[in-house]
């Protein structure tokens, strides 16, 4: 019986490492993608961005070291810590929303401004469609936070589908196009969750729906950019225009 236990505490702890690690490999996807443009010249003192852009990026910064942190504690068996800190961070992932929303809605009315609705009107759906996705799974594993094989993993989704401005820019900085694009893009964007699976095929013999669904869900969203150009598409960014001005 000792055994056992033993064995299935060290099991534990191999599961709460590994997705420590996962954290981190979100962090670094979240990082490469903006480091020529942003990270590095912000570094060096030359970074020329609106305010916006800092308070976004300083939210997402800030929501990536939260996310390592609840990670952490789960690796070092603190579980009580990571669900009081939890809380805070379900008002912090609302954050996050709220913030990445108004950077859209801020940089829409600006580009409006320059340019008229005629050259803006296609620009915002993969921000805005990137909010509704990580609400959508950060919203359910705020619900399923007392089931931790469910929220564990939406949690890994949910941070996963705002990777996309990140991976995308990486990918075009390497000189990907058309169909290479995709397959670069999508094998970073959903690398988080394809380790995860993988795990979980070594581990349990089984592939879990969440990341089925999830994984499913980002592929789909790679291939949203026709959505630009429904009729939709347009009404809304002329109501939204018509809002600002």
């Amino acid at each position: 019986m000792t055994d056992i236990n033993t064995t299935s505490r060290q099991s534990i702890v191999e599961i709460r490492r590994f997705y420590l690690g996962l954290s981190f490999l979100l962090a670094i996807l979240a990082t490469i993608g903006f480091w020529p443009q942003y990270f590095r010249p912000l570094l060096a003192g030359s970074v020329e961005k609106d305010t916006v852009i800092h308070l976004h990026a300083t939210v997402y910064i800030g929501w990536l070291a939260l996310f390592i942190f609840q990670c952490f504690l789960v690796a070092v068996g603190n579980i009580r810590l990571h669900r009081r800190v939890g809380n805070l961070g379900l008002i912090y992932g609302c954050g996050v929303v709220v913030v990445g929303l108004s950077t859209t809605v801020v940089r829409f009315a600006a580009r409006l401004e320059e340019s008229g609705i005629e050259q803006v009107q296609h620009t915002a759906l993969f921000p805005f469609t990137d909010m509704v996705l990580f609400s959508a799974f950060f919203g359910a594993a705020a619900y399923y936070r007392k089931k931790p094989e469910l929220h564990k993993r939406l949690m890994i989704v949910a941070a996963s589908t705002i990777l996309i401005a990140s991976t995308g820019r990486f990918t075009l900085a390497i000189g990907a196009e058309g169909a290479l694009f995709h397959i670069v893009n999508l094998s970073l964007w959903l690398s988080p969750i394809l380790l995860a699976v993988g795990y979980d095929i070594f581990r349990h013999r089984t592939i879990h729906s969440i990341y089925l669904i999830g994984g499913g869900i980002i592929a789909i969203s790679n291939f949203r950019d026709p959505l630009r150009y429904t009729d939709t598409w347009v009404s809304f960014t002329h109501w939204l225009a018509s809002a600002l001005t």
